[in-house]
């Protein structure tokens, strides 16, 4: 099964282009594809927030300084980021960013006092936000029900978010040096998700809770300190999907076959981004050890393979991603971690035919030409 739905309409020759995501379903799944439709929860700055942004060129640097304070009933919240030419926002600063992070002269949360005052900008949702969700949700599970798709709800950030606030190496540093100051980011980050989550699964529609952890992978976090840091919120998470009756997602793409243990200890139903490339997948070895607990999506690599690759090289990824971890099901095949504009659309229809080539059930085994 090839699931297309996070490309960008730029990528998309006309007959797939789209007005909203029920009409990209629509067209996707009348052109033989799969997809699924997505569910997020709102959230906002409590209403006493006042923000203040303004832009300044210091002498030694190359590029402006784009300041903005979040006024707070405790005291200010302050971000600083030089506006590199491929800056997206404008003159603004968003709070959650992975354009924050490089470019950061100052990061949201840097102390003690910071963490005082950031649940003030990490709010819940407003009485009215709540009740255009529940009204979205309904919609969105009537829509998945006539088309046949899964409805996914995200929400559950965990250490990305703690990255976005603090900095990649800041907060690193911080779980060796700092463990309390870590650990308190970690619980705020925490008691947002799990508000978030609470609010996604009282709504009833959705059929996989999707948590994104591209910064929760082996590349950042060692065994021990996942374990101390992160694995104990996580079981709670996971263990509120489950009550519901919905599926748990992990999305991390960085040698899954290193956390995987942790992961499968914790309840995780699908680990979403597995890369041979890029990612570094043991394709082989997760299926023999977990592909009777977990399901796999992902299998090739979007912009090195697809992207870069040539007709056979993207026919053998494909094949091979097949061959290994499609046997007695469990698998979605996704072009990791997404397709945008750099990828050639003709590139795309060479994976497309070999996965019509490949992966119609009952399996043959696949060879190479």
């Amino acid at each position: 099964m090839l699931s297309l739905f996070e490309f960008p309409q730029e990528a998309l020759p006309a007959h797939l282009r789209h007005g909203d995501q029920v009409e990209r379903v629509e067209r996707f799944l009348a052109a033989g594809l799969d997809d699924i439709l997505g569910l997020g929860v709102p959230w906002r700055m409590h209403p006493d927030v006042r923000t203040r942004t303004w832009k300044e060129q210091p002498a030694h640097e190359r590029y402006p300084i784009i300041h903005k304070v979040y006024e707070t009933p405790r005291g200010p919240l302050r971000q600083a980021v030089r506006q590199t030419d491929d800056w997206p926002h404008g003159d603004n600063v968003e709070v959650i960013s992975d354009f924050n992070i490089p470019r950061s002269v100052r990061f949201l949360v840097e102390n003690e006092e910071d963490l005082e005052r950031l649940p003030f900008v990490l709010g819940a949702p407003s009485d009215d936000q709540v009740r255009e969700f529940r009204e979205q949700a309904s919609q969105l599970k009537k829509e998945a029900q006539r088309l046949g798709v899964a409805l996914v709800g995200h929400c559950g950030a965990g250490a990305d978010m703690a990255m976005w606030l603090c900095g990649v190496e800041n907060f690193m540093i911080a779980c060796h040096e700092r463990p309390a100051f870590a650990r308190a980011v970690l619980q705020s980050i925490h008691e947002r998700d799990a508000r978030r989550i609470g609010l996604l699964l009282d709504t009833g529609v959705c059929d996989i809770v999707f948590r994104r952890a591209w910064y929760e992978s082996p590349a950042f976090f060692s065994p021990p300190v996942f374990r101390e840091l992160l694995f104990e919120d996580l079981r709670s998470d996971i263990e509120l999907v489950h009550q519901a009756g919905c599926k748990h997602a992990y999305g991390q793409t960085v040698r899954p076959q290193d956390r995987l243990a942790d992961l499968v200890e914790l309840g995780v139903d699908v680990l979403w981004g597995v890369d041979p490339v890029q990612g570094g997948a043991d394709l082989a070895l997760l299926k023999r050890d977990w592909g009777d607990r977990v399901c796999f999506i992902g299998g090739v690599n979007s912009y090195v393979t697809i992207g870069r690759g040539d007709r056979n090289e993207v026919r053998e990824a494909v094949r091979q991603a097949i061959n290994l971890l499609a046997p007695g099901g469990g698998f979605v095949l996704f072009p990791v971690d997404a397709v945008d504009g750099s990828v050639p659309w003709s590139h795309v229809e060479w994976a497309i035919e070999a996965w019509r080539e490949f992966g119609t059930y009952p399996l043959r085994r696949a060879t190479a030409p």
